[in-house]
């Protein structure tokens, strides 16, 4: 895989968002496929996405194929499957064993993810061993689900964080009448809904999936837990949740851009992070180590 693996799995170029129509017409690298639908990610989940999977690998100084290796991942709110597959891409090389589950709620977007899977795999993006080893689930990750009793290594996700007033105000028309509102803003029932445009309210709304998926991350003894978010005020929330849990022991705020080793110092809720990379606010990687 080169480099910027995800625009050749995910389709765009240099700064735009990774998107794939799945109609009439290809779209850069990609063959005319069966059904209607988006794959969207973006150029800044590329970068956190790619930036962890360097860590994986120098965490397991791994400089050739190890085949005893296994590294599990639980990819939870996937969508069509762009981090699972990226992941894998870059992963798989050094740790064949790279075993990646994705959960989503939506039905059509599992079944664009599966269809991205076999789609790359014949295009030679993924290895033949990703039939194996990357699987997407449907399923509410509100609910009791057989997925938290497995050990991961490794929660990821870009869940949706957008607030009621945050998808009102700051997204793009574009964004507000193609994207699926359920992908981008929580939803969350009548007790938040009375009253919603109170900024404390609006803003528990935006959060409200990440108690969840400390939750997951914790019971699963995962040691990597990473979190896509809006910006650095999210981020400082997510970071003082996990904190107050008592079971973390290292926090980091990536920008949009983590391998510029730009560090700055942030103190919250006692403890000290960093906030690495240039940029906006975009991720949070919680650790036991």
């Amino acid at each position: 895989m080169a480099p910027s693996s995800v625009q050749a799995v995910c389709g765009a170029g240099p700064g735009e968002t990774v998107a794939v129509y799945f109609g009439k017409s290809a779209v850069r690298g990609f063959g005319n496929t069966v059904q209607e639908g988006r794959l969207d990610s973006s150029v800044e989940t590329e970068a956190y996405t790619t930036h962890i999977a360097n860590q994986i690998l120098e965490r397991y100084k791994l400089k050739a194929p190890n085949d005893q290796s296994i590294f599990r991942v639980l990819d939870l709110c996937t969508g069509t499957g762009c981090i699972s597959l990226l992941l894998h891409a870059l992963l798989a090389k050094y740790i064949p064993k790279t075993e990646i589950l994705g959960i989503d709620i939506s039905p059509k977007a599992i079944a664009l993810a599966n269809q991205n899977l076999h789609h790359n795999i014949a295009l030679g993006h993924l290895p033949q061993s990703a039939k194996k080893h990357v699987q997407f689930l449907q399923a509410d990750v509100f609910l009791q689900n057989s997925f938290e009793k497995h050990q991961w290594d490794m929660v990821i996700s870009n869940p949706p964080y957008i607030s009621p007033q945050g998808f009102n105000k700051d997204t793009s028309r574009s964004v507000r009448n193609y994207e699926p509102r359920i992908a981008l803003v929580p939803l969350c029932g009548s007790t938040f809904r009375r009253d919603w445009n109170a900024p404390e309210i609006d803003s528990s709304i935006g959060d409200a999936f990440y108690p969840k998926l400390l939750d997951v991350a914790e019971k699963s003894n995962a040691c990597l837990l990473l979190l896509e978010v809006a910006d650095l005020e999210q981020a400082r929330r997510v970071v003082a949740q996990a904190v107050k849990r008592c079971c973390w022991n290292k926090f980091e705020i990536w920008r949009d851009w983590p391998d510029e080793r730009i560090i700055s110092k942030a103190l919250v809720h006692g403890d000290t992070v960093d906030i690495v990379g240039k940029g906006n606010g975009r991720s949070v990687l919680i650790s036991k180590t």
